[in-house]
């Protein structure tokens, strides 16, 4: 039950954004205390609060990616909540097995080559 209460929090309010979001600040939204919240958390998605909130970063830096492809990642780190590249770089590694680079350049790419054939495939219907 906790659980869901926490991911519905972090999903709907997105407080992950705010570089300097912190466990202590999460125990108070949630009414709870450490101990109880970083059990939850452990036990729940097999993740410590920091690799967490880091989890919801990175989806949330290629959510805005997805909306805007002209983004660059030291724009998606700040967007994101990430105090530096770095730190950015080795999370959306983590996550992903490849850097933010290599995945947006992948994702230009696929999205290009699906609007190549939509365009070419309405030629041919005309």
């Amino acid at each position: 039950y906790m659980y869901g209460k926490l991911k519905q929090h972090m999903e709907e309010k997105r407080p992950y954004l705010d570089p300097d979001y912190s466990l202590d600040v999460l125990v108070r939204e949630m009414f709870s205390n450490k101990s109880y919240i970083s059990r939850i958390i452990n036990v729940c998605t097999g993740m410590n609060f920091s690799q967490l909130v880091n989890r919801y970063r990175v989806e949330y830096s290629m959510e805005i990616f997805r909306e805007n492809t002209d983004l660059k990642v030291r724009e998606m780190a700040d967007l994101s909540g990430f105090h530096s590249q770095v730190s950015f770089n080795m999370a959306f590694k983590l996550f992903n097995n490849m850097t933010p680079g290599a995945w947006c350049k992948d994702y230009r790419d696929r999205t290009s080559i699906g609007e190549k054939d939509l365009s070419s495939l309405q030629e041919q219907v005309r």
